[in-house]
């Protein structure tokens, strides 16, 4: 949801595959792990919850509670998030501008060589 340099706010929401339930982890066995902190999700299936930002992306996981003791028995799920910081924005950005002018650079060359128009390189006629 929200990412400083130091914390990172971070959002579960546990629901019910077949009907779209919430599960309320605070009423029943079973708990979510986010990063190796462990939260109880509330009663609409949702746990906010602020912590230390780590290099390289949040992992939240559903340990669910025994499946005889807490009708309907659930499975576990697991879902990591990559935090973007100031070095991945910046490779991101050169690559989104990088490939586009490569490949336009990359055809004026090939039309050059197959038309001989001479126009490759750019500083020829400087």
């Amino acid at each position: 949801m929200n990412q400083t340099e130091d914390t990172v706010t971070v959002r579960v929401t546990l629901q019910n595959a077949n009907t779209g339930a919430p599960i309320n982890t605070d009423e029943r066995d079973g708990y979510v792990v986010v990063n190796g902190q462990r939260v109880n999700t509330t009663g609409n299936g949702t746990v906010t919850t602020t912590i230390e930002r780590s290099p390289g992306g949040v992992s939240a996981r559903y340990e669910p509670g025994h499946w005889w003791l807490n009708p309907p028995g659930y499975t576990g799920d697991s879902d990591t998030v990559l935090l973007q910081g100031s070095v991945l924005q910046l490779v991101s950005t050169l690559f989104r501008i990088g490939v586009p002018v490569s490949l336009f650079l990359l055809a004026v060359f090939f039309i050059d060589r197959i038309t001989g128009w001479r126009i490759w390189p750019p500083w020829r006629s400087l």
